[in-house]
């Protein structure tokens, strides 16, 4: 029985924290208007929803398929909707067990082709971009209901205060490479962007949990979605790997940004 007529599962899709970031900043908007959430997800994706307040959350990683299909079970008993960013092998499993489905999409540009847990979907929400109405008028309107919206950036207040140096590694974590690979590449451009502003700068470094953990560096840490906020208020210069999300963040806050090398 589920538990409330608008009640919402959340998810993102694991690569990089675009997918998670968008999420959580979707998640803060729906409990303005009190609407029941919770959360399913995998391996990093839950680091950036630590201050969302959930009533239920689902952590699916590394759990084979009778797990996994028990958890969605479970969890379909109590959300009505689901809704994910880009994890479309989520949504195929929300569809299965019975759930209404929203998918929100930052790449609707990207796909070579359309994927069918959009075309299957109950709404589709559009990030948009270059050619991005075309395409969604042309493709995915005749099967679909959509929405064409601006990117999601949330959005501290300025400060004049701007005296941090922010290097920020959370688009790391992908499944295109290994978790040791990501790490060595931290590892290096943490000592690199050290050596070029030593103390007494103010130096943050962001990152993935289990990045930061493998670094045992206590300057490396995972910040919540509020923190990074404050930090982009405050960043006088931003050192960022190259993910959309990162860029829009860096727009909206108006931070000369250096884009790392792709990983």
């Amino acid at each position: 029985m589920v538990i409330a007529k608008n009640s919402i599962l959340l998810n993102a899709e694991p690569f990089g924290f675009g997918p998670a970031a968008a999420i959580a900043a979707i998640a803060a908007m729906l409990q303005v208007h009190n609407v029941p959430l919770g959360y399913i997800g995998e391996d990093h994706t839950h680091d950036l929803q630590q201050a969302i307040g959930y009533r239920d959350r689902y952590d699916v990683s590394g759990h084979g398929p009778k797990t996994r299909l028990r958890v969605w079970r479970e969890a379909a008993q109590i959300y009505g909707t689901f809704m994910t960013a880009m994890d479309f092998a989520a949504a195929e499993q929300a569809q299965r067990a019975g759930m209404q489905v929203i998918v929100y999409d930052a790449l609707s540009w990207y796909w070579p082709d359309i994927p069918d847990a959009i075309k299957k979907a109950d709404l589709y929400i559009a990030q948009d971009f270059y050619g991005v109405r075309p395409r969604v008028a042309a493709e995915i309107s005749p099967h679909t209901k959509t929405k064409v919206v601006p990117p999601i950036v949330s959005c501290c207040s300025s400060t004049k205060q701007r005296d941090v140096v922010l290097l920020n590694l959370g688009g790391l974590q992908n499944p295109i490479w290994q978790e040791a690979q990501a790490v060595n590449y931290a590892r290096v451009m943490v000592a690199a962007v050290r050596s070029i502003f030593p103390p007494p700068q103010k130096l943050r470094i962001a990152t993935s949990r289990r990045i930061a953990q493998a670094l045992q560096d206590p300057d490396v840490k995972t910040y919540g979605a509020g923190e990074i906020q404050t930090i982009l208020s405050r960043t006088s210069l931003a050192i960022m790997t190259p993910g959309l999300g990162n860029i829009y963040d860096s727009a909206a806050y108006s931070i000369p940004t250096v884009w790392l090398p792709p990983q």
